[in-house]
């Protein structure tokens, strides 16, 4: 009589949860002597035959109702109370596989399955990751533009690139190239001057 329809399990899930955590707040001697006059105010309102009626239609109307909170009660179907707990509260199922998708990608998520030659053109050919989910969105999308490069859908296989490295990947490559065109340089002006001397 009292349970909504749809979403009675989730409301005693929440109930639950709520008690592991702010059950020592209704302890008190004020909170219970309220508590229990509302109850009791609750009990004579049902009892009278003015407010009976209304309060039957109004507890039928609301257990059919739909909910403002329809989507998010729909992700509390799994709620467990020890989630509740003050001190070291359980892990949300749906968290506890999310990291477990993500430390033990299935093959699908690893990028097995995309065809009968794979990802680059082997049978069966499982593409290396080179991209971090926690680089920079803007260097994952730079990233992405290469033909080479495949996600790390994991999280844990590839290190992430940041800007400094970046900014440090292309001073040493600046510095690296400046040096072979001095040396080419070099190596060009004692060829002429060889050739000159001649």
């Amino acid at each position: 009589q009292f349970r909504h329809e749809e979403h009675a399990g989730a409301h005693g899930r929440m109930c639950a949860a709520y008690a592991k955590r702010c059950g020592s707040f209704w302890k008190p001697d004020a909170a219970l002597r309220w508590l229990h006059a509302c109850s009791a105010r609750l009990s004579s309102m049902h009892d009278s035959s003015i407010f009976a009626s209304d309060l039957a239609s109004a507890r039928a109307a609301w257990a059919s109702s739909s909910l403002c909170a329809k989507e998010a009660l729909l992700d509390l179907s799994d709620l467990v109370p020890e989630e509740g707990l003050a001190e070291n509260p359980m892990m949300p199922p749906v968290l506890e596989r999310a990291l477990q998708a993500r430390l033990f990608p299935s093959d699908d998520d690893a990028g097995v399955g995309l065809g009968p030659l794979g990802r680059r053109g082997g049978l069966g050919e499982q593409a290396e990751p080179t991209m971090s989910l926690h680089s920079p969105p803007l260097l994952i999308f730079w990233q992405s533009l290469l033909p080479w490069s495949e996600l790390d859908r994991s999280g844990v296989r590839v290190d992430p690139m940041f800007w400094l490295d970046v900014v440090k990947g292309t001073a040493s490559i600046t510095f690296n190239v400046g040096l072979f065109v001095v040396g080419l340089a070099a190596d060009l002006w004692r060829l002429v001057v060889g050739l000159l001397g001649r």
